[in-house]
């Protein structure tokens, strides 16, 4: 979580103790990287934590595209996890 934070979004000034387990989340598919008949099973274990601030955030390679949410908004959008 820490090198996410660090590496991959440019946040410096965090520590484990700021983020809060969301809980356990599977995700289960039918297919994979290794062909369309064998399974995958995805173990995710979200976090989240509070900025008093809309955080400056320098994002890696691997992502293209970031926006910030209200919560508050996101408890009603079907397009959002649970």
């Amino acid at each position: 979580m820490l090198r996410i934070s660090k590496v991959e979004l440019g946040l410096r000034d965090v520590s484990v103790e700021d983020f809060f387990l969301m809980g356990v989340w599977d995700h289960f598919y039918d297919n994979s990287t290794f062909g369309q008949d064998i399974s995958t099973q995805y173990v995710n274990l979200p976090h989240h934590t509070y900025f008093k601030s809309r955080s400056k955030i320098s994002f890696d390679d691997q992502y293209s595209n970031f926006k910030w949410f209200d919560q508050s908004l996101l408890s009603n959008d079907e397009k959002f996890h649970s």
